[in-house]
């Protein structure tokens, strides 16, 4: 049998050898990887006329990067109907990309260019998207098409193509080490035959990348400390969204002080995907999505919602802007770069590549140069440059020993280095491995195939069916340490499986949300709760309404009120779930709650408290009725203060103060108040409940104070029967919601005795400590004090008098004053 031929012929894109676009053949298939396009003086479109009178089947995208998109808009009105896959989050950047570039292209300053396409293009590519998710496939003839996680920006995506002439495989741009917003490349375990691998840093090594992010937060700390603003230029799809979650931490954890952060330019609708594509971004950022209502912004870091906001954000003192573009070469960033790059105290921070062609490549270039003879061509005029600049590396491609590592793990027989200059090319070439290599060049074709291998696919596809009930129960309820992929895979198949089975069958525990992997090591697993996973909605609304509720919480309360024994709390591990018992006694009777079962040993404990709480709440009810307050009745309450004027109101009848009974309840505090009427006379109220012990006094003060309003009226008709004077009632107008008490004026020494006499105070006076003036007319400085039945003393601000006796009235008064503001007697209302 003759060996299939697959054709590959690369026309060229973003860089100067190599591209970002290929046509790939096979047999009787037709697609594209990649279309990019080059923004600058010269639009730079691939050679599409090499496409000519050639049919196309798919196009397939890697990431959203324009030098990776930006040619869609041409290649889909050329080709109608042809569909375009990608992940999600790489259709919903692209989109904001190509958008972004239509308004630039239209704009009056680049009047002399010829827009590359128009709003109708823009839109038949957004027509032509079909999304497909990692490790998802799709079958186009006899290719079999995998998107594979590369950890270069959000969503991005490597492409393994398994054709009848062999394996191949299309790297995209991608970064081994894990950054903030994605998680670290993993070498796909897919056999490889072919890899046509970027060579962007293929002649440089990164610096670490740890180092660079500290030493930009301490370069942002000085400028701020100097009263500057930093402003940080940044790619708006990836480099952007890294330094913001940067910052947060750094003002998080206290490298930073709390200054305001603003985000503007098209960094803002991109930062509104993430939110969307929980499924692809880092852990750290998946559990920010879930809890946070934006994950990226705060009370400090937002966005600069209008162009006009711009000169009040200039105006504002010391922050920090992150604005695109990120090569200053158009967008919010050039509008704060002109204003800032005058400012001796202001810095502008690059971090990420520079065009040859750019300003910020032009600013960086002024380092050799003496200060004063600094100027760089900005937004059409030339500036002279006074402030600070630096460049760190924040890169998210992969450097030189990290390209040839990623080969050396796919072990490829044949390698092609495209997607960088000749010098990047060349170095990688001349240390890599691989016996066939190719130093692609534009507009070159190659045609090569190697022998069939089986397919993963139906290798894994053999296998017994994998159930989310199954796989949850095996891998157990989530735990603080992760769990190794190859364990759980042997525990599912019953033996040891190869790379590819394992990976397809973790695959399939993501896609259930039952996983996430490591960040770093992507071979490590944790479980997710399901909070932390739209697998589970039920529960997940049930573990939030827990949370919210926290009767554990309010169950530990109730037996600090109670002087009870707390709960005792039994946990165990059954399956996918944790179960949870607690008993506790009460009443001297025992209370039990029964086996819960959650996927939270929390959420456990919270069902099993819940339980007995209800149990204790049935107990509590079945005594005594009780008269809940409302949140309502509770605010009339603190501002009648019938407590106070029940008070008051026994001291100047010089009656015996009320007492008040106070008990635990299950939600806080139960209250029911008595006084004394006569030697034989009591008059109670019913038992009032409220969470806090204060409002339920109040409660019982006010039904008290209408029951004493009711004896009093009583005995006035009975007095007035017999030709008597009635006595003054102790409320004009009473009602059940407000007690309007009639309090006469009294002198304030005479009340403060009659307190003392009833108990209400354990004592009060006054003291002179000081006297100032001449003899013939002195000034005495006099404070006042009282002691209240708990023990608490109260003391007076100085009073300044003439006389000894006009200074202790006045303290008095002032004493009186202290008692009203803590509710202890009426307001003068």
């Amino acid at each position: 049998m003759t060996q299939a031929q697959a054709e590959m012929t690369f026309l060229g894109g973003a860089k100067e050898i190599g591209a970002s676009c290929a046509l790939f053949k096979v047999g009787d298939t037709r697609l594209l990887v990649d279309c990019g396009v080059r923004f600058g003086s010269q639009n730079a479109l691939p050679n599409l006329a090499m496409l000519e009178g050639q049919p196309l089947d798919a196009i397939v995208v890697t990431h959203a990067h324009t030098d990776h998109t930006g040619g869609l808009p041409v290649v889909c009105d050329a080709f109608a109907n042809v569909p375009v896959y990608a992940t999600p989050p790489t259709i919903d950047i692209t989109m904001i990309l190509l958008r972004d570039a239509l308004k630039i292209m239209s704009s009056n300053d680049r009047e002399a260019e010829i827009p590359l396409y128009a709003e109708k293009q823009v839109a038949r590519v957004n027509d032509a998207f079909v999304p497909i998710h990692h490790g998802k496939q799709v079958i186009i003839n006899d290719v079999a098409i995998t998107f594979l996680p590369e950890g270069h920006i959000l969503g991005a995506s490597m492409v393994h193509l398994d054709t009848p002439a062999g394996n191949f495989m299309f790297t995209g741009d991608y970064s081994v080490s894990a950054q903030l917003t994605v998680p670290a490349l993993e070498s796909p375990a897919l056999h490889t035959d072919m890899v046509i691998t970027e060579a962007t840093y293929g002649n440089r090594f990164h610096e670490d990348r740890n180092t660079a992010e500290q030493q930009l937060i301490t370069r942002i700390k000085k400028v701020l400390e100097n009263n500057g603003r930093a402003l940080i230029p940044s790619f708006a799809v990836g480099r952007a969204q890294e330094i913001l979650l940067l910052l947060k931490r750094a003002i998080r954890n206290g490298n930073l002080p709390p200054i305001p952060v603003y985000v503007d330019g098209m960094v803002r609708s991109v930062c509104d995907v993430y939110g969307r594509n929980e499924k692809y971004v880092s852990r750290a950022l998946y559990h920010e999505i879930k809890k946070a209502s934006h994950p990226f912004y705060t009370n400090g870091i937002m966005p600069v919602a209008r162009p006009d906001d711009r000169k009040a954000v200039l105006e504002n003192g010391p922050c920090v802007i992150v604005a695109s573009s990120g090569m200053l070469s158009g967008g919010a960033s050039v509008q704060y770069a002109k204003h800032m790059i005058q400012q001796a105290n202001d810095a502008i921070l690059i971090t990420g590549y520079q065009d040859e062609e750019s300003p910020g490549k032009a600013l960086l270039d002024l380092t050799e140069q003496k200060k004063e003879n600094r100027e760089i061509r900005i937004d059409g005029q030339t500036t002279p440059v006074k402030c600070q600049f630096e460049k760190y590396g924040l890169s998210a491609h992969a450097d030189r020993m990290q390209i040839l590592g990623v080969i050396e793990g796919l072990r490829p027989r044949s390698v092609a280095f495209v997607h960088g200059d000749l010098e990047a090319i060349q170095s990688l070439s001349g240390g890599c491995s691989a016996k066939d290599k190719i130093e692609v060049q534009n507009g070159q074709t190659i045609c090569l195939g190697y022998p069939k291998r089986r397919s993963f696919f139906a290798k894994v596809n053999k296998r017994r069916e994998i159930d989310k009930a199954s796989a949850r129960a095996l891998l157990g309820p989530p735990t603080d340490r992760p769990i190794h992929a190859a364990a759980v895979a042997e525990a599912w198949f019953g033996r040891k499986v190869d790379s590819l089975t394992m990976d397809a069958f973790i695959g399939k525990l993501e896609d259930f949300g039952l996983v996430k992997r490591d960040d770093v090591r992507r071979r490590l697993l944790h479980v997710l709760a399901p909070s932390q996973s739209n697998a589970f909605p039920a529960e997940a609304a049930l573990e939030e309404s827990l949370k919210r509720e926290n009767p554990k919480g309010k169950l530990l309360e109730f037996c600090m009120r109670a002087a009870v024994a707390p709960p005792e709390c039994t946990t165990s591990e059954e399956g996918a779930f944790y179960t949870a018992t607690m008993c506790m006694r009460f009443r001297n009777k025992p209370f039990q709650s029964g086996i819960q079962r959650a996927a939270s040993k929390r959420v456990a404990e919270q069902l099993a408290a819940e339980v007995l709480r209800r149990q204790i709440r049935q107990e509590l009810q079945g005594s005594e009725t009780v008269i809940a307050v409302s949140d309502d009745q509770a605010n009339a309450l603190k501002h009648s203060n019938p407590k106070g004027r029940l008070v008051e109101w026994c001291a100047a009848h010089r009656l015996e103060a009320p007492s008040y009974h106070i008990m635990a309840d299950i939600d806080g505090f139960r209250v029911k108040a008595a006084i004394r009427q006569g030697e034989n006379q009591t008059i109670e109220t019913h038992w009032f409940g409220h969470a806090t012990q204060k409002t339920a006094e109040q409660a019982a003060a006010a039904e008290l104070g209408t029951q004493l309003d009711q004896v009093q009226i009583q005995e006035n008709a009975a007095k007035t029967a017999a030709g008597a004077a009635p006595a003054p009632q102790r409320c004009e107008g009473a009602t059940a919601d407000r007690q309007e008490t009639y309090v006469p004026t009294r002198d304030p020494m005479m009340l403060l005795n009659e307190m003392r006499q009833l108990g209400l105070l354990t004592d009060f006076g006054y003291s002179v400590t000081g006297i100032a003036g001449p003899a013939h007319q002195p000034q005495f400085e006099i404070i006042g004090y009282a002691i209240l039945e708990d023990g608490e003393k109260i003391e007076t601000n100085p009073v300044i008098a003439p006389a000894k006796k006009a200074g202790r009235k006045e303290a008095a008064n002032r004493i009186v004053e202290i008692l009203r503001e803590k509710g202890l007697l009426a307001s003068k209302e």
